[in-house]
């Protein structure tokens, strides 16, 4: 077998987890990867995209929301055999060395960190600005100031019920960089959607520089 028990306790072993920990860790991946094999099955999207209307409280773009599923839950599929394969079957092909293989992942650990945090900033990148479009929404915000050339007023949104730290006015400085350029017609949906997307990788880094600093300040307390 490609998972037999001797490897599954190897990897276990090699990494160090307790049987409940290798079984909590087994039973979220195992239910997940049921999650993402759920959202390629169109009853179930179909049900999801139910519920979201009943808790917005206005219809969904049904083909758009079904493509969105579909999407993650095959992202999330490739995901889980991408991780099976590091964990299982690179294992088995190389038992022998397994100890040379942690003490690798050990020695490069901030290597392999920033290039985890990079993959993710690009995941991120792409899944806000793939198919970057309009959508009747709350769009409108934007569709009546930033994007037909307009400012936003730094009091447009106040009292709205709506957590919005900077009140959309941060986008009217890539607008008035837009103007200097000589475009007059307002910001293109990519721009908006750029900005989200800079401060998702904005957020992401800003955790990772975080836990950095904690965990360096731990172990050297630690050693101290």
């Amino acid at each position: 077998m490609l998972c037999d028990m001797n490897t599954i306790a190897a990897v276990r072993k090699k990494f160090g987890l307790s049987a409940w920990q290798f079984a909590l860790l087994v039973g979220c991946a195992a239910v997940s990867f049921a999650v993402c094999i759920a959202l390629l099955l169109p009853v179930v999207q179909n049900a999801l995209i139910m519920l979201g209307e009943l808790l917005v409280q206005r219809p969904l773009n049904r083909p758009v929301w079904s493509g969105r599923f579909f999407t993650w839950g095959a992202l999330g599929v490739i995901l889980h055999c991408i991780i099976f394969f590091m964990f299982f079957f690179l294992g088995r092909l190389a038992k022998d060395n397994a100890d040379k293989i942690v003490h690798v992942f050990k020695d490069n650990a901030d290597k392999l960190a920033h290039v985890v945090v990079a993959a993710f900033s690009i995941m991120c990148v792409f899944v806000i600005m793939f198919r970057a479009n309009w959508a009747c929404s709350d769009d409108v915000q934007y569709l009546s100031t930033t994007a037909i050339g307009k400012y936003f007023s730094p009091s447009s949104y106040m009292g709205s019920g709506r957590f919005y730290p900077l009140g959309h006015v941060h986008y009217n400085i890539l607008l008035f960089f837009f103007r200097l350029l000589g475009h007059e017609s307002g910001l293109p949906v990519e721009a908006h959607y750029a900005v989200i997307a800079m401060f998702c990788v904005v957020t992401v880094l800003c955790l990772y520089i975080y836990y950095s600093i904690k965990l360096n300040l731990f172990i050297t307390s630690g050693i101290e």
